[in-house]
């Protein structure tokens, strides 16, 4: 599966960078810290409590991205019978 970042000229610094921002809001929100903004396709975006659920989405597509751009790549879903 091919990341949301792939092909935007993101290397895997500035994607761990993204990554590392955006963990850091979510950690800022779950513990009551504060609302974060955070830079994302060059606009900034104001996530709260309310939203929380949008800032985890940003946050396992970073990860996918990085994935990708490392070579390994999201593996197909398995089924157990």
């Amino acid at each position: 599966m091919v990341g949301i970042y792939t092909g935007s000229g993101y290397d895997k610094v500035k994607l761990g960078e993204l990554l590392k921002e955006a963990q850091e809001a979510h950690h800022a929100l779950i513990t009551g810290t504060q609302a974060v903004i955070v830079e994302r396709d060059g606009r900034k975006v104001t996530f709260t409590p309310a939203n929380i659920q949008n800032l985890r989405l940003y946050i396992q597509d970073l990860q996918g991205s990085l994935a990708v751009s490392n070579g390994r790549g999201r593996s197909p879903a398995g089924m157990n019978f």
